[in-house]
């Protein structure tokens, strides 16, 4: 099974790509480049940043059920089975700088989110063999969650400076995180259970061999 102990920084980068390849052109001045979307908090856009469009990660949770397997074997070896792990995203727009008037920059940070909600949704499930290939051999799916405005207002809240901007949250899954552990497996030739055998019976009495269950 392939898999990358980078995984989890392989989805990030994955994400960004998705959406350079969507929104960004460096030779059409009305798309934004490469370095107007980032993978960093909100905290680090300023005035003078010319950062639009961020994807942060912001929480990371054990995808359930995939973890009840715990041991996998692979010829001779026995392995710990890969984590497995959700992984959720704030994609978050901000207003353009440099637009003529405050609404005008209000305006393009909207159609951008919904720039970027598009791609996410049109590469909601991606299939293992258009993964890159140090990723992993099981594919990915990209969900837009609901969540409680509340909920998103704490999140904010617990940021030290920045105004609360349009956002969606995202999680991505699965994701896997392989293991170091692996066992060389060994032919077991005799196995002793400590049983002693009756004393009375004979030789041929099947029941010396019984376990006492009494």
């Amino acid at each position: 099974m392939v898999t990358s102990s980078a995984s989890i920084r392989l989805t990030t980068t994955l994400l960004l790509r998705l959406l350079r390849i969507r929104l960004a052109q460096p030779d059409d001045e009305s798309k934004l480049n490469d370095d107007q979307i980032q993978a960093i908090p909100p905290t680090a856009i300023d005035e003078e940043s010319d950062v639009q469009l961020i994807v942060y990660l912001y929480n990371v949770t054990s995808s359930g059920a995939l973890n009840t397997d715990r041991t996998q074997y692979s010829g001779t070896t026995r392995e710990k089975a890969d984590l497995s792990v959700e992984l959720r995203y704030l994609v978050i727009a901000f207003p353009d700088a440099k637009a003529e008037n405050e609404t005008e920059g209000i305006m393009f940070q909207h159609e951008l989110l919904g720039k970027a909600m598009q791609t996410f949704y049109d590469a909601e499930t991606i299939s293992s063999e258009e993964l890159p290939g140090e990723f992993q051999d099981e594919g990915i799916t990209i969900t837009l969650e609901e969540r409680d405005p509340l909920e998103l207002t704490e999140l904010w809240g617990s940021f030290s400076d920045p105004p609360l901007h349009p956002c969606a949250s995202y999680v991505v899954r699965p994701v896997k995180i392989p293991s170091t552990q692996e066992t060389l497996l060994t032919e077991v030739e005799e196995r002793d259970l400590g049983v002693e055998k009756g004393s009375g019976g004979s030789d041929g009495d099947a029941s010396d061999d019984r376990l006492d269950m009494g």
